[in-house]
């Protein structure tokens, strides 16, 4: 339920200084409840009635997110990390706390903005102390700007990123993700960037000059203060965007481009410092609407053969970040990362197309094109269902298909005769709105005889949740469709 970032050749700015302060973003401060919300969940897995608790909350959030009232999203699921987590309500839970810019430069004037994104009864005055660094002041009114002054780059060995600020609002304290990285001569170096992309743009391997205009869009947007939905890792981008537009553009092209460069340049430091897991990239595709914005994780290189891809689309209102950061804090990440399989979660947008996006993906990993699966999640599932027969048609074989939370019943022939040559995993939650449309595919399969279809009713979940709790059963699923194979 993380927002859309919706960017596409968005204006670059590289200003001289940064923005006096900032408002909270919606989007981002919608994105960091979901991702507690989900934590808590999944720490009450052996507490069933705290989940069935929790879920009128959850459903509430869902339908807020919806009718377009983020505040009111939030602030469900505020609720709902309470029941969870077994405390009471807390006012202090609708504050946010916002730097002026989510990327500075050492010397730039740093400033934190506490602000209130949905109602609630605070004290007056609010009585707030930075655990660090060590700071007690009382606010008036909100929002309220803190001035830090300069800010230096830091000398700890975790990088750039500065201190994760710990606040505490009268009795309850909180560590917030304010604080922004740090990077010497960021603007400039963007500049430098943009203008040698300019220059070489006819060059470019097509992948490449898609991919760093969309680096260079997000550093803009950091250095202006904006965060989408999610934390991202801006000078992890900033050192892409350089190493690729100096790369030998021929190679870039070749099968197995991304994987081999993206293990030649793996900087452990760097990702420290940008708080970016190993493995993960960020990139674009050309397509025929223009780019596919694809995040995607690389595993550490295989003693043999090559890994699995598996394909993760997120559902209505999500983005390429959902399945990385969200749908349970990120566990498909976890997941195939302990499983050494590439993953690879595209934002689905006005002319999605899967069929192009799958083959640019395995020509530029290396995946191994026998083992490729499908986990599409509410909107995800039906555009993974719709796409059954091209892909068929464009001979991508895909072993296995998991429509989670999503599903209706075939409409055309093709798609249902694609739909019976495919094993296929089908898990709405109990209380999932998306159920009917999900057992009536179901029965429509059955009906037509489907011999490799696995369904359940996920329990104590409703349509956001049943994502991260049916995710478990599907990488074990993709692994015994695998292992049969070997048998």
């Amino acid at each position: 339920m993380l927002l859309s970032l919706g960017l596409f050749l968005a204006p670059l700015a590289w200003q001289e200084a940064p923005p006096e302060h900032a408002s909270p973003d919606l989007r981002y401060q919608l994105g960091l409840r979901v991702r507690q919300m989900e934590i808590a969940f999944e720490s009450a897995k052996t507490k069933p009635k705290l989940r069935r608790a929790s879920l009128d909350a959850i459903e509430r959030s869902v339908s807020s997110f919806f009718a377009l009232d983020l505040p009111g999203a939030a602030q469900a699921l505020d609720e709902a990390r309470g029941i969870l987590e077994g405390r009471e309500d807390s006012a202090y839970d609708c504050l946010a706390v916002t730097p002026n810019a989510w990327i500075l430069e050492p010397g730039d004037s740093y400033r934190l903005t506490i602000s209130q994104i949905y109602s609630a009864e605070l004290p007056q005055p609010l009585s707030v102390r930075i655990l660090r660094p060590k700071l007690e002041f009382e606010v008036e009114s909100l929002p309220y700007t803190h001035d830090f002054g300069p800010i230096t780059l830091p000398e700890h060995p975790t990088g750039t990123r500065g201190e994760w600020y710990g606040f505490q609002f009268g009795s309850q304290s909180t560590f917030s993700t304010a604080s922004p990285e740090v990077i010497p001569a960021a603007r400039a170096r963007a500049r430098a960037a943009q203008s040698l992309r300019r220059e070489s743009i006819d060059t470019l391997a097509p992948w490449v000059a898609a991919t760093t205009r969309m680096h260079l869009e997000f550093l803009s947007q950091m250095l202006r203060g904006s965060l989408l939905e999610t934390r991202l890792p801006g000078e992890l981008f900033l050192h892409r965007t350089e190493e690729l537009l100096e790369a030998d553009q021929d190679a870039l092209q070749e099968r197995g481009a991304l994987t081999r460069w993206a293990r030649e340049n793996e900087d452990s430091s760097l990702r420290l410092r940008s708080g970016a897991l190993r493995g993960q990239e960020w990139i674009a595709l050309p397509s025929e609407a223009g780019r596919q914005v694809v995040r995607v994780q690389i595993p550490r290189a295989p003693r043999e053969g090559r890994p699995p891809l598996v394909i993760a689309l997120h559902g209505m209102g999500g983005s390429e970040n959902m399945f990385f950061d969200g749908y349970g804090n990120g566990k498909a990440a976890s997941l195939a990362r302990t499983k050494g399989w590439f993953l690879a979660a595209p934002r689905i947008g006005a002319g999605f197309d899967l069929v192009a996006t799958t083959q640019q993906l395995l020509h530029l990993l290396d995946a191994d094109p026998q083992r490729v699966f499908l986990i599409g999640h509410s909107m995800g599932a039906a555009q993974a269902i719709a796409a059954a027969h091209r892909l068929k048609q464009a001979q991508v074989p895909v072993s296995g298909m998991m429509l989670i939370g999503g599903g209706r019943t075939a409409s055309e022939g093709a798609t249902l005769d694609a739909l019976l040559e495919l094993p296929l995993f089908i898990q709405p939650g109990v209380r999932d709105f998306a159920r009917p449309g999900a057992v009536a595919l179901i029965e429509q399969l059955e009906a037509a005889g489907h011999p490799r279809l696995t369904h359940r009713i996920v329990p104590d979940c409703e349509h956001l949740t049943v994502v991260q709790v049916a995710l478990d059963q599907c990488f074990e699923w993709m692994q015994w469709l695998l292992d049969q194979r070997t048998e």
